[in-house]
């Protein structure tokens, strides 16, 4: 497709001449010479940047001399008209806009999609009646997505590839074509006319009826919700926030994550499905760049931010009013209660009524730094904690019960912290299921190895380990590694070559480095690389934790027996605990991570 340009031709009204270069009476000549012709085809490709077009054409010339050139032949009478031509060719009248906005506001994939005769969906972009339509698409994606299918070393690894067309915003071209046919719209002024909304009682789980009460009574001014997996606390006030600005007018909200990168999976989803589940998608934008969401009569703003670039935060200015509502999802993540007062006291200001809400999963170990804040009530706090056995079951699905039953037979401990919210750790360690031992020849041959490569070179290293997870007794095993410091791929595939290492199992690798993936490939290692996302680390250290045990030999695995053992949680320059992980002498760890990605990625773990 080509990027189109509109040109103006202004109409002198006293001399009835237009100002274009071109005339009907007086047709420009046609360009006869090959490289005039050539060099308006590349001031085109060019972005009609006339020198660089010239040094395309003439590598070898110098830059100045390819600004003097390209100035030449730009006054060339032939190649202005003709270049003016072809913006006319390329100028989109209005009525052609209009007519794009219209199909975009009714825009549909339908167009591009063919459906065999057995019924299979699919597709295709080549066909000549969809190619009009090509300006309906905003971009599309291709997908994939690994798993296993069998088992032990019947097990084989499937790719499933799909495509995702995204089309331009149809609500964006319907308020485009609004503006142009001066359609009526609401006034700012009648913002405080907006009718009240009331939450559905069916909407909320049964333990949360007295929260919602607590904010409606304007008693409270904080709100903690916290609890175990599964409480529904993050729909909560997914579903309070946008009820709380329709009810009032000059509010607007703010929802923090210590890091940014996780908004858009985490609490930018969580709203805009909760609008939806509350029948107003109608009434709200949302957009992802830049990330927020609108109220549209009124134009109130949902912010989303990351503690991690905290200016960002400060240069937040609502089109008017002031943000009331200030929600910090995954508290535990947050770098202290010093953090936490000083982002509150940058947004919350201009209001008497504010609305704090903090949302968390308590850490387990009773020295981090939010458990220790609970111990210290304040007025105006409304405390509430919460587990999944509150919540009707069908909300929450089968395969979540039965996975919480499961973990709760055959690790009490990681069930009570993990479902029930329970705080039941001491000191700063992160892994306190760790069972050091001697793993003996007879077990590894029971064993289906299941093997990770963290890809390093120096001060890191390169470290590979061999695992086994045995999912009766929900233990880990960790039983072999291989470790070197400036080696090179080729080194490094000997040497766990020699350590154990079969070339027809599987082995997850570090996504990162595709080129080491690719090198291993060519020496013939059956390798694919981990699948990461937002939030990876934290979900694959929550599952190790999770286990019953994490065996490891100390005579075949020093070096990780050495991490697990002396991995803690990360402190704050005061001193405080909290639930972030350091990135350094974590090789080993990594690579047990990477080899159990495919288990711990799998939904309900």
């Amino acid at each position: 497709m080509q990027n189109r340009r509109a040109v103006q031709i202004t109409v002198d009204t006293n001399s009835q001449k237009t100002q274009s270069t071109t005339s009907k009476n007086n047709p420009p000549k046609e360009i006869k010479e090959i490289k005039d012709i050539a060099f308006v085809d590349m001031y085109f490709r060019c972005n009609m940047n006339g020198t660089e077009a010239y040094s395309r054409l003439h590598p070898k010339t110098t830059y100045d001399s390819c600004r003097s050139q390209a100035s030449t032949l730009l006054t060339k009478h032939n190649i202005r008209s003709e270049i003016s031509k072809r913006l006319d060719e390329l100028a989109m009248p209005k009525s052609e806009i209009l007519a794009r906005l219209g199909a975009m506001a009714r825009g549909t994939a339908f167009k591009f999609i063919r459906i065999t005769e057995d019924g299979f969906c699919y597709f295709n972009f080549s066909d000549p009646d969809a190619e009009q339509y090509f300006y309906l698409i905003k971009k599309i994606k291709t997908k994939r997505a690994r798993r296993l299918e069998g088992k032990g070393k019947t097990a084989e690894l499937w790719e499933d590839e799909w495509v995702e067309v995204e089309l331009h915003d149809a609500r964006a071209a319907l308020e485009t074509l609004g503006r142009y046919h001066r359609l009526e719209q609401p006034e700012i002024e009648a913002k405080s006319d907006v009718g009240k909304i009331s939450l559905p009682a069916e909407l909320l789980a049964p333990d949360f009826f007295a929260s919602h009460r607590a904010i409606l009574s304007g008693e409270y001014s904080e709100f903690l919700e916290y609890g175990g997996r599964g409480s529904t606390k993050s729909t909560f006030f997914g579903t309070e926030i946008p009820l709380l600005l329709i009810n009032d007018p000059t509010a607007h909200a703010l929802v923090i994550r210590q890091v940014k990168g996780t908004l858009r999976e985490s609490v930018y989803s969580q709203i805009e499905w909760c609008i939806n589940l509350l029948g107003l998608s109608d009434q709200f934008r949302c957009i992802n760049n830049p990330m927020e969401i609108t109220y549209i009569p009124t134009g109130q703003k949902i912010f989303f931010r990351g503690a991690d670039d905290p200016a960002k935060i400060k240069s937040i200015k609502p089109p008017f009013g002031a943000i009331k509502i200030l929600w910090f999802e995954e508290l535990p993540e947050f770098h202290g209660a010093e953090s936490i007062r000083s982002i509150t006291q940058s947004a919350i200001r201009g209001t008497d009524k504010a609305y704090i809400f903090k949302s968390w999963n308590p850490p387990q170990t009773s020295g981090n730094w939010v458990n220790k804040y609970l111990l210290v009530t304040k007025p105006k706090q409304w405390r509430h904690k919460s587990d999944y056995r509150s919540v009707p079951a069908d909300w929450l699905g089968k395969a979540f019960i039965d996975e919480a039953e499961f973990l709760k037979e055959v690790n009490p401990k990681a069930y009570d912290h993990e479902y029930l919210g329970e705080v039941n750790g001491l000191g700063d360690m992160v892994f306190e299921n760790l069972d050091i031992r001697a793993i003996t020849d007879e077990e590894i041959k029971r064993f289906e190895s299941e093997d990770g490569l963290d890809f390093g070179y120096f001060p890191h290293p390169a470290h590979y380990a061999k695992t086994y997870y045995q999912s009766a007794k929900h233990t880990l095993f960790i039983f072999g590694e291989c470790r070197k410091w400036k080696a090179s791929n080729r080194e490094m595939y000997d040497a766990i070559l020699e350590s154990g290492y079969n070339k027809n199992d599987l082995l997850i690798a570090d996504s990162e480095d595709p080129k080491s993936i690719a090198d291993y490939r060519d020496f013939g290692a059956k390798v694919i690389g981990s699948e990461k996302g937002p939030g990876s680390v934290k979900y694959s250290m929550k599952w190790l934790q999770s286990l019953v045990k994490i065996v490891i030999d100390p005579k075949r695995c020093p070096y990780t027996v050495e991490e697990f053992t002396d991995y803690a949680y990360e402190r704050t320059k005061d001193g405080e605990i909290i639930e972030a992980y350091p990135k350094e002498k974590d090789d080993a760890i990594a690579a047990v991570r990477y080899a159990q990605n495919l288990r711990w990625r799998q939904p309900g773990r």
